[in-house]
């Protein structure tokens, strides 16, 4: 019996094969390969946020200590918008963002210091455009930047290993199907002669 068709033989190189592949080796299409995995960007690492949008805008919040910084774009074209009005509730918190760069605006309260979960409430005014936009913010514990992991992050193992095992299976049955027809035709050829 030949040694690449011993079932042992088979099994032990599956085994190596699914060991050896890397996670991403069978990527293709719209599939995730790791990036789920990856470690979460510096942005989701910052502390809590927030997210709304509505035809018209669309604004991340994000809160590193006492400040809460809103970065304002417009939804249709991810423009951002520089010289608007952001009126912000936060809470029993009222007052204007102050305009930063970039997009950016900056609203300083001590409520945001205090665990919980606030209702967020802008109204934005961009020229002739304004609108109402509303969310939730979780500071402390439970918050998105404290005790739970990033949006798209997971503990749960990766399970690249199963393509990666189909494929060095079907890899070692077409090794095995060359072999037996090099063979064939070696057999063929010496019968000729």
């Amino acid at each position: 019996m030949n040694v690449l068709t011993r079932p042992t033989t088979l099994a032990f190189l599956s085994l190596v094969t699914i060991a050896l592949a890397p996670p991403g080796a069978l990527a293709h299409g719209d599939e995730d390969h790791g990036e789920k995995n990856a470690p979460a960007a510096a942005s989701a690492s910052a502390g809590p946020r927030f997210e709304a949008h509505s035809d018209l805008f669309e604004v991340v919040g994000t809160v590193e200590r006492d400040e809460l910084t809103i970065t304002v774009d417009r939804y249709a074209s991810n423009e951002p918008v520089l010289s608007a009005k952001v009126e912000v509730e936060l809470g029993s918190a009222k007052g204007i963002a102050n305009p930063g760069p970039g997009g950016s605006y900056s609203f300083k309260s001590a409520v945001l210091g205090q665990a919980g979960t606030l209702p967020v409430s802008l109204t934005i005014m961009a020229g002739k455009d304004a609108d109402l936009l509303a969310a939730e913010l979780t500071i402390g514990p439970g918050a998105e930047g404290d005790a739970h992991p990033a949006e798209g992050h997971t503990t749960e193992r990766p399970r690249w290993w199963l393509p990666a095992g189909v494929a060095g299976l079907l890899l070692i049955v077409a090794l095995v199907v060359w072999r037996g027809r090099a063979r064939a035709r070696l057999r063929r050829r010496s019968a000729a002669v």
